[in-house]
């Protein structure tokens, strides 16, 4: 199967499986009898179905079929004008359309970005559906809501300017290019994007997903989701953050396993191993094979010691991938002073940035001794926050600076230029200047 129609509109699909199966909807009858899983892929904005070549291939050699679609606005054949074509329910029923085309009555169900988005209200709204749910990237829909009273509306800025009518087709055509470099996505994959979209019109559906979501189209007031499920999240992502990812656990009501990894948004095209690991865990539980176990929680109820090699790289990468530490120095007295810092991990070390003004300074050339510890935006550590001792130093040189600095522009994106601006607008120490690094233990 090439291709499918719903609604009045042909989509282009990659179908493919291993080469002893029996691809379903060649035997509708009996698609029990030796026939291989079905793995439905959707891809997220800017993207296509073709971001999802290394892990069809790894999928379908481990016996699986694929089904990756190009989606609404995506096909040549299923470019809609209406903004409310984009409406939510009709993404959804196009999968679910999908699914009947192919003679599947449960896939496991895996979604990048936008594509994260429909599989979640798919399997939300459609459990009998669904076999399984591996989602990258994008948090439940609720969580996403939740959080944006917590810093993610900074990093959703562009759902905005996506309201303005035609305008930001035009821009984005020229501009596509440069932003999808600037976010980390390999140099082939932003060519092929940049020249499939380099016409604005291409881009009048995959933009009108976000207008049909601002003016009540696309309805994301999701309940729980009742599927097993996998959330594969970016550490460095610049466009979703950690609030969201952490709070979707509230949102599955069914086994659920929460992957933080050290990797930024595009995770079909850099990271297909992690992603095939996961879809394939998801798919051995269903069947009743052994499932993955479970990873550690990022913030247990109790602070843990770092006695050892194993235990201090532990907390060493949770401490690293919180949005906000507390970092304690101390007075000559023993007082204790503690503010709150934006971290990233650099190797086997933590990275702060800080004034070079700052009381902090004086006091760690008489006393490196810190503690470090997870705490809210504001600064309050909530009871049993995990926490951990070190030893600080100031980095030495212009290119150690300049090497922090990049680590935690990386983790922070946008919001760390637009600090530093901030800074040199009120005429204080830019904070790159001063960079702090910590060695735990």
């Amino acid at each position: 199967m090439d291709s499918y129609r719903h609604d009045g509109l042909t989509f282009d699909v990659s179908d493919a499986a291993p080469g002893n199966a029996v691809p379903r909807e060649a035997d509708p009858g009996h698609s029990h009898l030796g026939s291989a899983e079905a793995v439905v892929l959707l891809h997220g904005f800017p993207q296509d179905r073709h971001c999802w070549q290394a892990v069809a291939r790894q999928l379908n050699e481990a016996g699986l079929r694929t089904l990756a679609p190009d989606q609404r606005g995506y096909s040549p054949g299923a470019c809609p004008p209406a903004v409310s074509d984009y409406a939510m329910e009709h993404l959804v029923g196009d999968v679910v359309a999908l699914l009947d085309a192919a003679h599947v009555q449960r896939a496991h169900l895996v979604g990048h970005d936008w594509g994260g988005g429909v599989a979640w209200a798919l399997a939300a709204t459609h459990p009998e559906r669904v076999a399984s749910l591996t989602v990258l990237s994008t948090p439940h829909p609720a969580a996403m809501g939740a959080a944006m009273l917590h810093g993610q509306v900074l990093r959703s800025w562009y759902m905005g300017a996506f309201q303005v009518p035609r305008l930001p087709e035009r821009l984005l055509a020229r501009q596509l290019p440069r932003a999808l470099r600037g976010a980390g996505l390999p140099p082939a994959e932003v060519r092929r994007y940049a020249d499939r979209f380099a016409e604005p019109e291409r881009l009048r559906g995959p933009i009108n997903w976000y207008r049909a979501m601002v003016r009540g189209g696309a309805r994301l007031g999701l309940g729980v989701v009742t599927v097993p499920t996998t959330y594969v999240w970016g550490e460095q992502d610049p466009y979703l953050g950690r609030a969201a990812a952490l709070k979707t656990s509230e949102f599955v009501g069914a086994d659920y396993r929460f992957v933080p990894v050290r990797a930024g948004h595009w995770l079909p095209e850099i990271e297909p191993r992690l992603v095939v690991d996961e879809v394939l865990a998801r798919v051995r539980g269903a069947s009743g094979g052994p499932a993955a176990a479970e990873p550690p929680a990022a913030e247990p109820a109790a602070a843990e010691p770092v006695g050892t090699p194993s235990g201090n790289l532990s907390v060493l990468e949770r401490l690293g991938a919180a949005e906000f530490v507390a970092l304690t120095t101390f007075r000559r007295s023993g007082e204790p002073v503690t503010t709150p810092m934006w971290v990233a991990r650099d190797g086997d070390e933590l990275v702060f940035t800080t004034p070079t003004d700052s009381g902090k300074i004086k006091r760690l050339r008489r006393d490196p001794r810190v503690r470090v510890q997870v705490c809210s935006r504001l600064g309050k550590i909530q009871p049993g926050a995990l926490a951990a001792d070190g030893q600080a130093t100031l980095a030495a040189g212009a290119a150690e600076v300049a090497r922090g600095s990049a680590v935690l522009r990386r983790k922070y994106g946008w919001q760390y230029a637009v600090m530093l601006r901030a800074e040199r607008l009120f005429k204080r120490e830019q904070l790159d200047r001063t960079i702090l690094r910590v060695r735990l233990g």
